[in-house]
């Protein structure tokens, strides 16, 4: 059993079955396109601001197994946040069909927000293994370190889009707690 959780397979199933799940739901149009969105969105938010936490809960708690698990597991964790995000711009490319609607949406604020923090996601999803932190050495870290400037535009997109913005602004004073945190003195002195 041991084996199992610490199985990166395992953390797979787990991040991913979710959203197989909700995906399923919505191409059988058991749920709507409004409600797949919105989820999607909320789960890939939810996923960066726990990637975000692992660094200041290392801080706070550095001795218990669970923590290291979870830092060195947090790569996996910012992919699925990112492969979240990008069931959401796949059910909105399907959705929306015609590229000039898309392009010509794209030009306001609360979704330009949105298509940079995908773009940016994607880098960061894309360069979140071995190979990538071992040949752009200390380059990988400065890559890294757009999430700082993706995870904000998140939330300006989440509160933009949303009918009720009223849970993006909570998400987002997490979000900007945990960077506080992150970024104080102290960190950079541990």
């Amino acid at each position: 059993m041991h084996g199992l959780l610490n199985s990166r397979l395992f953390l797979w199933i787990l991040l991913y079955i979710a959203l197989g799940v909700e995906t399923y739901r919505y191409v059988v149009e058991i749920s709507f396109y409004g409600e797949y969105l919105h989820w999607t969105a909320v789960q890939s938010a939810r996923l960066i601001i726990f990637t975000l936490g692992i660094t200041p809960l290392r801080l706070f708690l550095p001795k218990p197994n669970w923590v290291r698990w979870l830092v060195r597991r947090r790569r996996d964790i910012g992919v699925a946040a990112f492969v979240y995000g990008f069931a959401h711009t796949i059910a909105y490319i399907a959705y929306k069909r015609e590229f000039a609607l898309i392009l010509e949406e794209s030009g306001s604020v609360e979704l330009w927000s949105g298509w940079v923090a995908m773009f940016m996601l994607l880098l960061l999803a894309v360069t979140s293994n071995d190979y990538s932190v071992r040949r752009l050495g200390i380059q990988w870290n400065k890559v890294h370190t757009l999430i700082y400037i993706a995870a904000p535009l998140v939330f300006l997109h989440w509160i933009l889009t949303a009918f009720d913005p009223i849970s993006g602004y909570i998400h987002l004073v997490v979000l900007a707690i945990l960077l506080l945190l992150r970024l104080a003195p102290f960190n950079r002195q541990k």
